[in-house]
């Protein structure tokens, strides 16, 4: 059995007892990678959660990600791991173009 089935079926068993997590809508996401495996990870990861994931793409010029994020995204997840420096702009970026999305960034670096 793989470790992320493990992951979903914890997470639907959360979901399952807390009744106000299964009436909450769900969450549009967006995910900036320049990896695509990467992408493609989190994408399954977020399979079978609330989370409805609009699109996956590399990073964006940053004079076009107010295209990236119009509409209803409600989280901004940006990958840290490629170019730091980057991902940082993004989310400094985004979070000046759209103050009611919630923006995260992941590593699997520690540092």
């Amino acid at each position: 059995m793989s470790e992320g089935s493990s992951a979903e079926r914890k997470l639907s068993a959360t979901l399952a007892s807390n009744p106000e997590s299964v009436s909450m809508k769900s969450l549009s996401v967006i995910v900036l990678s320049p990896n695509e495996e990467g992408r493609r990870a989190l994408a399954t990861a977020l399979h079978g959660t609330q989370a409805q994931l609009l699109c996956g793409s590399g990073f964006p010029p940053r004079d076009e990600l107010g295209k990236v994020l119009e509409g209803a995204c409600d989280v901004l997840i940006v990958d840290l791991n490629r170019d730091t420096e980057r991902a940082l702009e993004l989310v400094e970026a985004a979070c000046g173009l759209r103050s009611d999305i919630t923006v995260m960034v992941y590593s699997r670096r520690n540092d």
